[in-house]
């Protein structure tokens, strides 16, 4: 009966985050397709679009370039003289998206599935909101309709040659979407449904997941899969008993789906993972690390058997073969030595190296880690234009495009200066202690080794070229809203002031908005009007930051100025979405 009893409420949490994260995840999708821009915005995706090609035809081998304007792209690798892609969990992830749009253009095209798929979600969202009033909702039902109907008159059907491309696309879409859910599930589980919600929203409109979303790059998954096994990590210290290793198992699977698209980030998931489980697990005993160890190698085997086709050897992805551009070039230098990547190798041999890899880029992050210059440029200041040479196809979003640094990217991320006066004050209740660990502390524990190791790892290739949002470590951005919400200070605020958070916010979007058109009918360029935001973005996280120290007191200014902080974010993001990338057509027939 007592089991019972505990029980019960906690079904009835998960029936409710259930419900939430799917109205959630609805109405993140129709958000995020309304900057949906057909085509490949960084040259990197030419390779993965090319693996895609080949999977949908059986074969993991590229024998066609149906995209980019030659085999000398970024990700291209070979070995024993056959070309293949660095990364084929996304490709693959991408296959129910391609049959699906190649099955339905026998009866429609795919910029009206695109159509249907928006209406489909923005009804659900919007349902959500009138509850079970059946007027009200068959209003809602008749004008999303309507909306639909009229998109059909404005369809323009996409080439069929663009539909890998589309399929990457909305891939990575579903999985942007799906951030916000995991994060909604995890600030409720750990404080309430407001808290989660606001969460959810920032992670959805505020921050960068909302332009990597579009963006058919590897960001979205290694967001998605991060959060993932932190929710699943927090639910395996909070479930009930019969649930414990259920959730435990499920925070194994996304790392090796993370390895499948991106093996060095996988590990630095599984290196964080296994730290923050067995530190602060209750029980480790022979059940809990089979079921750890069954469900780790189950996800992992994807990519064995990949890594093993391609290169012979489970534990030596593509990535880690000889890149073709350096043998290419090799071989227009009359290099007749030139390694064309004979395969297999010894395994043991090959999961030491990889190791010593591992370790050598950790100590090179540390030498990093103390450049002043280098920490400015990737954290506080890198406003400036970079100019890249359009790609062939047309598919290149534009010849030039604005870097940013971490504060001008998420201006909300200056209240985080809190975070070591909020550690000092709480140094006495702080405890690693797996008797006193609570399960948001287990979570913690997780984020502080993770971010720590992306950073280090990343540290001495930052700041990149084509960086956009510092992309290299675009998990930080989820987790650091996590780490947001989780300032005591933060939450007085959402809690005291919602309305003036909510109207704020809509209010600086407002004037952002009017003030970025009226510069752009002015004749302002809009590589200009896209710096001036980047600047006006840092000057506000700067402000967030000074605020959060000085202040003594949560009013309604400092309301008002955090979400100065999340809109300028927003504004920023529309305005390269639907500006400085409309030299791509929208996917969207609503936004032509």
């Amino acid at each position: 009966m007592s089991h019972t009893q505990s029980s019960a409420p906690q079904d009835k949490t998960a029936r409710d985050i259930w419900r939430d994260g799917s109205v959630i995840f609805a109405g993140g999708l129709a958000i995020l397709m309304l900057m949906w821009r057909q085509g490949i915005v960084i040259t990197d995706t030419y390779a993965v679009a090319n693996a895609l090609v080949a999977v949908s035809n059986g074969q993991l081998t590229i024998e066609t370039i149906a995209y980019g304007p030659h085999a000398r792209v970024p990700g291209m690798h070979i070995v024993d003289d056959q070309l293949y892609g660095r990364n084929y969990g996304q490709a693959f992830f991408s296959l129910p998206a391609l049959w699906a749009l190649n099955g339905l253009a026998r009866v429609t095209d795919a910029s009206t599935v695109i159509a249907l798929i928006w209406t489909g979600s923005l009804t659900v969202a919007l349902l959500s909101l009138v509850g079970t009033d059946l007027r009200r909702q068959a209003t809602i039902i008749t004008l999303t309709f309507c909306l639909f109907l009229a998109q059909l008159t404005v369809t323009r059907p996409p080439s069929s040659a663009t539909t890998p491309v589309l399929a990457l696309q909305l891939t990575s879409l579903v999985a942007g979407a799906l951030v916000p859910v995991f994060m909604y599930g995890l600030c409720r589980g750990i404080y309430d449904r407001d808290i989660g919600i606001v969460a959810a929203g920032v992670t959805l409109l505020a921050s960068p997941v909302a332009f990597w979303s579009t963006v058919p790059k590897r960001h979205s998954f290694t967001a998605l899969f991060v959060v993932a096994s932190l929710y699943g990590l927090y639910y395996s210290r909070v479930a009930a008993s019969d649930n414990v290793l259920l959730y435990r198992a499920l925070a194994y699977v996304p790392v090796g789906l993370l390895v499948w698209v991106h093996a060095p980030e996988g590990l630095i998931l599984c290196i964080a993972l296994v730290s923050a489980d067995f530190l602060t697990a209750r029980s480790t005993g022979p059940r809990e690390l089979a079921v750890v160890a069954t469900s780790l190698f189950i996800s992992l085997s994807p990519s064995f058997l990949t890594n093993t086709l391609i290169s012979g050897n489970p534990l030596t992805p593509p990535r880690a073969l000889p890149d073709y551009r350096q043998f290419y070039l090799a071989q227009q230098a009359g290099d007749s030595t030139a390694a064309v990547g004979s395969s297999a190798g010894n395994v043991i041999v090959a999961a030491i190296t990889r190791v010593a890899q591992f370790i050598t880029q950790v100590m090179a992050g540390l030498a990093h880690a103390v450049e002043p210059t280098r920490l400015l440029r990737i954290f506080i200041f890198r406003s400036q234009p970079t100019y890249v040479t359009p790609g062939g196809s047309g598919l290149l979003v534009s010849d030039v495009h604005v870097n940013l640094a971490v504060l001008p990217a998420m201006p909300l991320f200056g209240v985080l200066v809190a975070w070591p006066i909020h550690v000092f004050k709480a140094r006495d209740s702080l405890s690693l202690s797996t008797h006193n660990l609570t399960a948001a502390r287990a979570a913690d524990v997780f984020c502080v080794v993770y971010l720590s190791l992306m950073l280090l790892i990343y540290l001495p290739r930052l700041p990149v070229h084509t960086s956009y949002t510092v992309r290299y470590l675009h998990p930080l951005y989820p987790i650091g809203i996590y780490a947001v919400v989780r300032l005591p200070s933060i939450r007085t605020v959402i809690r005291s002031y919602p309305w003036w958070l909510l109207g704020g916010y809509i209010g600086v979007v407002g004037i952002g908005s009017l003030g970025t058109l009226s510069a752009l009918a002015y004749g302002i360029e809009s590589l200009t009007v896209a710096l001036v935001l980047s600047r006006v973005a840092l000057g506000i996280g700067v402000m967030v930051a000074v605020w959060t120290v000085l202040a003594t007191e949560h009013t309604r200014a400092r309301a008002i100025m955090l979400s100065a902080a999340a809109a300028s974010t927003t504004v920023y993001i529309a305005f390269y979405s639907h500006v400085v990338a409309n030299h791509l057509p929208s996917a969207l027939p609503i936004i032509r």
